[in-house]
């Protein structure tokens, strides 16, 4: 039997690569996909493992969550801003109603694609501290409201396995299978 994960947020960046990992292991992925047509390079090529449903994280109208969270074992969330210009919260708002839904669902493990940058460390260096999280501040801010969200749901909700990813330095060139992993079991962000 397939492992079988649910993705929201898998049409771009990191979120479409976790797809394509996930499928390249034989997986079953049930993307939610405002656009499913950024996902038929992927379908085509693992037509019996790729199930996408067209549907919007942020519409509460919009049945696709449900149905992408009734049929996997686990949830990834790798939502994106559309832009570092102004204040959004597509990522918090979105986050905040997977929360929901998985709890309904009965789907107890997520993961979430964060940013490097949401917890500030002691060994940044100026060009972090100052440039990088001022450029990126409406974004960080964003990331730092839904991971705060999420820590303060698996309190009330005692069986949720929630793990943070934030990664640093991310490229579009090839996969390396190269990573450093460092685990913080204290609070987040």
């Amino acid at each position: 039997m397939s492992f079988k994960i649910g993705v929201v947020g898998g049409t771009r960046g990191v979120g479409k690569l976790v797809v394509e990992q996930a499928l390249e292991r034989g997986w079953t992925v049930n993307a939610l996909a405002r656009n499913p047509v950024a996902l038929d390079d992927l379908k085509q090529r693992f037509p019996d493992l790729l199930v996408v449903t067209k549907g919007d994280v942020l519409d509460p109208a919009s049945d696709g969550l449900d149905q992408i969270l009734a049929a996997s074992q686990c949830v990834v969330i790798s939502l994106g801003s559309s832009t570092i210009m102004r204040r959004e919260t597509t990522i918090s708002a979105g986050t905040r109603r997977v929360l929901e839904r998985a709890q309904a669902a009965g789907v107890n493990r997520l993961i979430k694609v964060s940013s490097w940058g949401v917890k500030e460390e002691p060994e940044d260096g100026f060009f972090f501290k100052y440039l990088l999280t001022w450029l990126l501040k409406y974004v960080l801010e964003d990331h730092r409201v839904a991971d705060g969200d999420i820590q303060k749901t698996a309190t009330e909700w005692p069986a949720l396995e929630w793990t943070i990813v934030r990664p640093p330095g991310l490229t579009n060139g090839p996969l390396t299978k190269t990573y450093t992993a460092v685990e913080n079991k204290g609070s987040a962000p």
